[in-house]
């Protein structure tokens, strides 16, 4: 299972990036947990969490290239398209999409294809634990397992980099600008926030004296960063939401949400923010002092949440009385619900277009309308592990392949 945001099709305008959904519910059922013991014992599980995971980053890249360095290099593609693309490692991570480009992370390499299948760059690395997130212009590929990640957009390579003490990669976000905001582990305190220009220049540093930041994104005019962070409050899980301006050295707002662990933040304009928890959705308006929070608890825990660039949520839970489908529920940018359809239990990954949600199940790809509706339901000629939407197209993928669902 997997929380994600935002696919980054043409239209989309806001950022996009994968977490394990399965590895986050384990992590903050484990921290309930302890809480009903002690304080200190919850500190203690998300320290070891934050360590298990390979914790945060501060960064200082180099503005172009070096292809002197073997341990990333361009090349331009060779195939001339088509249908499924086929991977012999079979070790694709994830699929991202933006700019007319399906982007595929593997184990070793990031390729860029177009809608037809046509091969259009590959980038080799030689990271431990690759992840990839994006934005309308530009993606990041950073490793979890050490200080290295490079910033690519529609014509191949953009610059790369390493953190700051060869600090492990945890989180990081980057913007349609090519921006970057990173989370890294800190010497004295929890942890470090900060924020990398286009240019690869480091202009802003912030850190989190008590909770561990767990999720990050920048503003749409690349001025804020929104930060979510889990700690612990008398024997209780806390999350806190701090939204951060880069040219002053106090925090600008944050709030705090009792009894729920978040697992992604996003922005929503310039004055909301949209907190994702396992549990409820909550959406923060900063132009109060108490935030005036907008609380939707979901009927039972989510097993998906997806979220798109304008606010819209779909949220996939168990539904009552059910051995057999699930119930997706569409929330808009207000926290209101747009509509309730029942799914097959066996759905595997969610995708939000606005009102228009694809579902990967078992056996098809599933569109459903703005109404809830199923509009088309197309067979998956082998089983899948995750959907990519490329101009409300969707395409699907295995460990080996990225086929279409049409």
């Amino acid at each position: 299972m997997r929380y994600i945001i935002n696919f980054s099709g043409d239209t989309m305008n806001e950022k996009s990036k994968t977490i394990d959904f399965k590895k986050e519910k384990e992590r903050l059922q484990k921290i309930r947990a302890e809480g009903k013991k002690s304080t200190k014992v919850i500190v203690a599980v998300i320290v070891l969490i934050t360590v298990l995971l390979g914790t945060y980053l501060l960064a200082v890249v180099r503005e172009k290239p070096d292809l002197s360095d073997d341990t990333v290099y361009y090349t331009q593609g060779e195939e001339k398209g088509g249908f499924p693309v086929s991977f012999t490692s079979n070790d694709i991570i994830s699929c991202e999409a933006f700019s007319s480009r399906i982007y595929v992370l593997t184990a070793k390499t990031l390729s860029a294809y177009k809608s037809n299948g046509e091969n259009s760059f590959n980038v080799d690395f030689t990271f431990v634990d690759p992840a990839m997130t994006v934005s309308e212009k530009y993606g990041l590929v950073f490793d979890r397992g050490s200080s290295k990640y490079f910033v690519f957009n529609d014509k191949g390579l953009f610059y790369e980099g390493t953190t700051d003490g060869d600090r492990h990669i945890i989180q990081a976000a980057v913007d349609s600008k090519g921006n970057c905001a990173f989370v890294t582990k800190s010497e004295d305190s929890s942890c470090r926030v900060s924020f990398v220009n286009k240019a690869g220049k480091l202009v802003y540093m912030w850190s989190c004296a008590e909770e561990y930041v767990v999720a990050v994104d920048i503003s749409s005019d690349s001025k804020e960063l929104l930060c979510g962070a889990v700690g612990a409050y008398n024997g209780d899980i806390l999350t806190k939401v701090y939204k951060l301006d880069i040219n002053s050295d106090e925090e600008a707002k944050s709030f705090s949400l009792v009894g729920s662990g978040c697992v992604d933040v996003s922005f929503y304009g310039m004055d909301k923010a949209i907190v994702t928890c396992l549990d409820k959705r909550v959406i923060f308006n900063f132009r109060t002092d108490d935030g005036s929070p907008v609380e939707v608890a979901y009927t039972t825990e989510a097993e998906f949440i997806y979220s798109d660039g304008n606010g819209y949520t779909a949220v996939v839970t168990e539904k009552i009385n059910s051995f057999d489908s699930v119930e997706l529920s569409l929330y808009d940018k207000n926290n209101s619900v747009q509509f309730k359809a029942e799914l097959p239990k066996d759905i595997i990954d969610v995708r939000v277009y606005g009102k228009n949600v694809f579902c990967l199940s078992r056996d098809s790809v599933i569109y459903l309308d703005s109404k809830g509706r199923i509009k088309k339901e197309v067979p998956c000629e082998s089983k899948g592990d995750g959907l990519v939407v490329l101009s409300s197209r969707a395409f699907y993928y295995t460990v080996g392949n990225l086929r279409t669902g049409f």
